[in-house]
């Protein structure tokens, strides 16, 4: 598909459109239903569509780098961001739901849909091949692909755990399937901005060290922090909330130090010509 063919506008128009028309079917069912909680429901589905609008600038400002990339970022937002209005908006869920669209409203655009932009945008990039401006990194893949381990072991465990502590409810692999494949998928969106902003890194100064670490320190983090989210759903305590947005960035900068205390040693280590 050639997107340069279409209007600058389509992409925004269409981000902004169909999650509203998402917020409206939900708000449709709802009159059918009987509520009468139209009016709150249309000032509430405005509400929902700044965490959209601030993907929409991210998404022009990518698309003016790669078309596919800010397309497959705006689609994968419109799914999202559409499934998530018509929940919210439901009647049966809005009266009990006053918690949640305040999260969304204000960190809507930060989980769940910059994961989503950011998975939709490798995918699209990928494949569209337009003109981008930005080279593929050359150095090898295999060493980043080994951090990756440490967050889904956490994914897997707490599963698993979630399915042992529940061994009164009858047993189903869908009901261990599932909340793995959703949280895999959010949480690979959720990497891919610091796993390319380091690899870019690397390939600029040619060297693994210190970014490989770094990124090690970010898995060991976001690992982490979804043991400590773990813990903040069974007790309530707010700082562990806290503490689980910390983490990764925690993790990143020890990871960091890690790296560049290492390529020290290393170029202490390198033998020197005999004449200097």
């Amino acid at each position: 598909m050639n997107f340069r063919l279409l209007p600058p506008f389509a992409l925004p128009a269409l981000m902004l459109g169909v999650p509203l028309l998402g917020s409206l079917a939900s708000m449709a069912r709802g009159v059918l239903l009987g509520s009468e909680d139209c009016m709150n429901l249309l000032v509430v589905a405005a509400l929902l569509l700044l965490p959209v609008a601030v993907m929409v600038s991210l998404c022009i400002w990518v698309s003016q780098r790669n078309k596919g990339a800010a397309w497959g970022a705006g689609l994968m937002v419109v799914i999202v961001a559409t499934g998530v209005n018509f929940y919210l908006l439901m009647p049966e869920h809005f009266r009990d739901a006053s918690m949640p669209i305040s999260l969304y409203v204000l960190l809507g655009w930060l989980f769940p849909l910059l994961p989503a932009a950011l998975l939709g945008g490798m995918m699209g990039a990928a494949l569209w091949r337009g003109p981008t401006q930005v080279k593929s990194p050359t150095l090898p893949l295999v060493p980043w692909l080994w951090p990756l381990l440490i967050p889904l072991f956490s994914v897997v465990s707490m599963t698993v755990f979630h399915a042992l502590t529940r061994a009164a409810n009858p047993f189903s692999f869908e009901s261990m399937l599932y909340p793995i494949l959703i949280v895999l998928g959010l949480l690979l969106g959720l990497i891919l901005l610091p796993l390319v902003l380091l690899r870019q890194q690397a390939e600029r100064t040619r060297q693994l060290q210190p970014h490989l670490s770094a990124w090690w320190g970010v898995c060991a983090g976001l690992a982490s922090a979804m043991a400590v989210a773990e813990f903040w759903s069974r007790t309530g305590f707010g700082l562990l909330f806290v503490l689980g947005l910390v983490l990764p960035f925690v993790g990143y900068g020890l990871g960091l130090l890690w790296g560049e205390r290492q390529s020290r040693l290393a170029a202490r280590q390198a033998p020197t010509h005999p004449n200097g």
